[in-house]
């Protein structure tokens, strides 16, 4: 019985693990997602600062 209850505990901090790691992988790539448009926000503000 602790072996099963040994077996459950560790399947949820497999399940916390998991979870942590594709909430760090998604805040990756919000801030790359960020980064991106911010860098063609300033782009668009040098095509019209260069258009006039």
């Amino acid at each position: 019985v602790s072996l099963l209850i040994k077996h459950r505990s560790f399947r949820r901090e497999l399940d916390f693990v998991l979870i942590c790691n594709i909430f760090d992988q998604s805040d990756r790539l919000l801030s790359s997602l960020g980064e991106l448009s911010f860098r063609l926000a300033i782009f668009g503000v040098y095509l019209d600062l260069s258009r006039s």
